[in-house]
């Protein structure tokens, strides 16, 4: 008995032996999970800037010269 362990991946709900993909294919899912590795770093991303545009507009909106309600009459 062997303790080898089949890599699959499952596509459209199909389960595929990783060892029987051709070379092109195996690219294509290089590409796949690069760019899925690449979208989630850019929503983090966009969650830490937005947070920070947050920060900066408060901290710009609190460095305005305050209104002088002391008008004369």
């Amino acid at each position: 008995m062997s303790n080898e362990q089949v890599n699959t991946i499952t596509v459209d709900d199909k389960e595929y032996n990783v060892e029987d993909l051709s070379q092109e294919c195996l690219e294509y899912l290089q590409h796949v999970q690069s760019l899925q590795t690449k979208l989630t770093e850019a929503e983090f991303n966009t969650k830490q800037l937005r947070v920070a545009l947050t920060a900066f507009l408060t901290m710009f909106k609190n460095s305005l010269p305050q209104e002088n309600n002391n008008d004369a009459d």
